[in-house]
């Protein structure tokens, strides 16, 4: 799950930009009590720039390997009054790529914060344009289990792309939400959220692509065009108590309504022209798509109330209680269209009722050692269906935690550990040409460690494991396939990363960063197996006054691996060794 300033950032395909971005969190452990929807494991919340009394300008520009292009601007300050402040924030992408899977991105972002006496409003508009041509990955050319990677995949360069020359997908983004807060009497508090997201989502890509012997290669293109229209509002009271027992409480009631309708024609899945794998010849012409012969439309509505009450016992004992009741709605139908006239079709209910909660505890026995627990049930409403319109259950899951938080070195370094189940149910998993599976259930058992150390006031050092060991307890794939005891697609066994800062008094800086994957499977019948790989990247900075030079160095050792695709027949080259090399300026 993805939050934007504690909110969900409801979409399609979301992809946020990082221009307006001052920090990305990641917040460990379930919270699907307060934020609804399979906020278990984590949730990356992403925290904005905001307006600051403060006249600020930065300038970013950067320039790399595949003639990559960046630019960023920002700034800040007051308008007219310490009562009113903004924050603007502009920036660009351009990028051939790796394996010529060019790309160009927009993102605008202006912010104002205005402030009557103890009301606060804040309001914040996004506009992203994107553009990305298409990247189908390499094809497999043998399908056996246990056949070695460097055998499988065909011998081509590595940045070859088979795609065709009208590949294509773009997506317009306009998101804006307003908050508003205030103070009220005796430590309590009132805050409200406001968002709405118009995303529309063009996507014309030959995703998928097969090897067939002896030197051709098959490709198949998907269309949809996507409408999405998110709109939610989260009211919250919140409130610090002392007498007693001490507590901040928050009570809190959130509606969405999510609405997309998606014209599609009959050709929206078919096949290309094949191409010669090892003499790519392009003979595709221009592919024509036929008049819109239907759209698939649904309106998912959601209420839920929610309460969690974070409780101090006693000063070494702390009580997490949240819980959560959502009432939800979706109505879908598929619309006949003839003659460009669209009539109503057929309408699917669905309803639900869950109940969700979570219940952690904090023991705190000293100021080195935190021992935690806790436990989190989940219930997300999955926004897909089927090509015939027809609606997928609801996803639930559960989770339980153990772990423990060691300060040492009087705090210079901070180690945490964690033990886990998670259990999910109803977990939807893409097939080719739009279709999805559900898998009864899946669970995921692993422990995590986490190191954070500053050595000193200019060194800083980072580490963490995680191993995870998933599986399908139930996956009817078809009549008389059942995948149980099989890994999911994208689910290492092993992960670790590492990473160190120091900086001179001079104003020279050195990061060095890595990051290991384990092996995974390229599918969920696990036929064939993804190498682990490893990838060091390097850093170099240097800041003179407002000034900051940069130079990224990124798979210094060119290791070549590959990343699993969405479809099991193809995989991913990743990137070679690559250069970023930037400029900042800033100003206040």
């Amino acid at each position: 799950m993805q939050l934007l300033d504690g909110v969900r950032n409801e979409g399609n395909r979301v992809n946020t930009q990082l221009t307006n971005i001052e920090r990305v969190e990641v917040l460990k452990g379930p919270s699907s009590a307060l934020y609804g929807g399979s906020a278990l494991g984590a949730t990356v919340n992403l925290i904005r720039k905001k307006p600051t009394p403060v006249q600020t300008h930065d300038f970013a520009a950067s320039a790399g390997s595949w003639k990559t292009g960046r630019f960023a601007y920002g700034a800040g300050g007051r308008v007219g009054s310490d009562a009113t402040l903004y924050r603007f924030d502009i920036g660009a992408e351009t990028k051939d790529g790796y394996r010529n899977n060019d790309a160009t991105r927009l993102t605008v972002n202006p912010s104002l914060l205005w402030r009557a006496g103890a009301n606060q409003v804040n309001v914040f508009y996004t506009f992203n344009r994107d553009r990305f041509a298409g990247d189908a990955g390499l094809p497999l050319t043998d399908f056996d289990f246990g056949v070695a990677l460097e055998d499988n995949v065909l011998n081509v360069p590595r940045d070859r792309n088979y795609r065709t020359p009208q590949d294509e997908a773009k997506s317009y983004d306009n998101n804006i939400q307003v908050q508003y807060a205030r103070p009220l009497r005796n430590s309590l508090g009132f805050r409200n959220t406001f968002s709405y997201r118009r995303f529309d989502d063009k996507y014309f890509l030959s995703e998928e692509i097969y090897f067939v012997p002896p030197d051709t290669i098959d490709r198949w293109y998907l269309y949809f065009y996507h409408h999405r229209r998110p709109v939610q509002n989260v009211a919250e009271l919140t409130g610090y108590f002392t007498k007693g027992i001490e507590q901040n409480l928050v009570l809190g009631y959130e509606i969405q309504r999510y609405h997309s309708h998606s014209p599609r024609p009959d050709n929206d899945y078919f096949q290309a022209a094949s191409i010669n794998a090892f003499d790519p010849v392009e003979t595709q012409g221009p592919s024509v798509l036929t008049p819109d012969t239907r759209a698939s439309v649904f309106t998912n509505v959601t209420n839920a109330v929610y309460v969690q009450d974070h409780l101090t016992l006693a000063p070494q004992i702390k009580l997490l209680l949240g819980g959560r009741f959502d009432v939800y709605r979706r109505e879908s139908h598929v619309d006949p269209i003839v003659n460009g006239e669209r009539m109503r079709g057929p309408v699917s209910e669905f309803d639900a009722e869950a109940f969700t909660g979570r219940a952690g505890l904090v023991y705190q026995p000293s100021r080195v050692v935190e021992a935690y627990g806790s436990f989190a049930n989940s219930f997300k409403p999955i926004n897909l269906s089927q090509p015939d319109g027809s609606t997928l259950d609801p996803e639930t899951g559960s989770q339980l935690e153990l772990g423990g938080r060691f300060h040492l070195a009087q705090d210079r370094i901070q180690l945490n550990t964690a033990v886990y189940r998670i259990l999910r149910e109803n977990v939807a998993f893409r097939r080719p040409a739009g279709f999805y599976d559900l898998a009864g259930e899946v669970t995921s058992r692993g422990f995590e460690l986490d190191l954070q150390s500053t050595l000193a006031a200019n060194a800083r050092l980072g580490a963490a494991y995680g191993f995870t060991d998933a599986e399908f307890l139930d996956y009817e794939q078809s009549l008389g396939t059942n995948l149980r005891g099989d890994t999911p697609v994208f689910a290492p066994r092993h992960t670790f990363n590492f990473w160190t800062a120091y900086d001179w008094n001079s104003g020279l800086g050195v990061n060095v960063g890595a990051r290991y994957l384990g092996r995974t499977f390229a599918d969920n019948a696990n036929q064939f197996e993804v190498d682990g790989y490893g990838v060091l990247n390097l850093a170099v900075r240097y800041r003179r006054g407002p000034f900051e030079y940069a130079l990224n160095v990124n798979n210094v050792t060119d290791t070549e691996y590959f990343t699993p695709h969405l479809d099991w027949a193809q995989v991913y080259p990743g990137d070679p060794i690559n250069v970023l090399a930037t400029v900042r300026v800033r100003l206040q």
